[in-house]
C-alpha cells in the first residue's frame, strides 16, 4: 500500500517560504485593518478577514498579544521609513509639515496602537525616529528657518503628540481628517516659526 504524499515535503522549500511570507503579510494587513475598525476583534475575526484558518493564525501567533507586537513592529518600521525620507537639503518646515501629514495617515492605519499604546517605554526604533526628527529640526534651526529658542528633542516629542492629537479625535468621530490635518499642520508651523 503506497504511503500518502506529504504535500509540504513535495513542495519546494523556496515556494513554501514564499507562501509563508505571503500568508504572514496577509495576516498582518488583515489584523491591522480589523483592529483599526474593531479593537475587540478576536483572532477568529482576524483569521476570517485574512481568509486563513484560525489554526493557521495560531501557528504564526500563539497569542493575540504576539500578533499585536508584530503589528507594532510593522508600524515602527513604517515610521522609520517615513522619517528616513526627510531631505538632506532644502527647507525644513515644508518637509516637517509633509512628515506630519504622512504620519497622521500612518497613525490612522495603525490607530489601534495609537489608542491602545501598550507599554510606556518607547522602543529603540521610536527613539531613533524621534532623534532623527530632532536632528532635522536642529538643522532647520541652524539654517535660521526654525525658532532657535526651542529644544529640538522636545519639539520632536511634541511632533509625536500632534500626530496622536489628530488621530484620536478623527478615530472617535469628533473631527474629520480633512479638518484635523490642516489644523495640526498650522499648529506645527506656528510652533516652529
Amino acid at each position: 500500500m503506497p504511503r500518502p504524499v506529504d504535500i509540504d515535503s513535495a513542495e519546494p522549500p523556496v515556494a513554501r517560504r514564499a507562501d509563508t511570507r505571503r500568508n504572514a503579510r496577509r495576516l498582518l494587513a488583515a489584523a491591522t485593518a480589523v483592529l483599526a475598525q474593531n479593537p475587540a476583534a478576536t483572532m477568529t475575526d482576524i483569521a476570517d478577514a485574512a481568509e486563513l484558518t484560525r489554526a493557521t493564525v495560531y501557528r504564526y501567533y500563539r497569542h493575540r498579544e504576539d500578533l499585536i507586537t508584530a503589528i507594532r513592529a510593522l508600524a515602527e518600521a513604517e515610521i522609520a521609513a517615513l522619517v528616513a525620507e526627510l531631505p538632506a537639503r532644502g527647507p525644513a518646515l515644508p518637509a516637517l509639515v509633509a512628515l506630519l501629514e504622512s504620519s497622521v495617515e500612518l497613525g490612522m492605519r495603525y490607530r489601534y496602537l495609537v489608542l491602545n499604546p501598550g507599554g510606556l517605554d518607547p522602543t529603540e526604533t521610536v527613539v531613533q525616529a524621534r532623534d532623527t526628527v530632532a536632528e532635522f529640526i536642529a538643522r532647520g534651526q541652524r539654517a535660521g528657518e526654525l525658532d532657535v529658542s526651542l529644544d529640538p528633542k522636545l519639539v520632536a516629542q511634541m511632533f509625536l503628540g500632534m500626530v496622536m492629537s489628530a488621530v484620536t479625535p478623527i478615530t472617535l468621530g469628533e473631527i474629520t481628517r480633512e479638518q484635523a490635518v490642516p489644523q495640526v499642520s498650522r499648529a506645527l508651523v506656528k510652533l516652529l516659526s
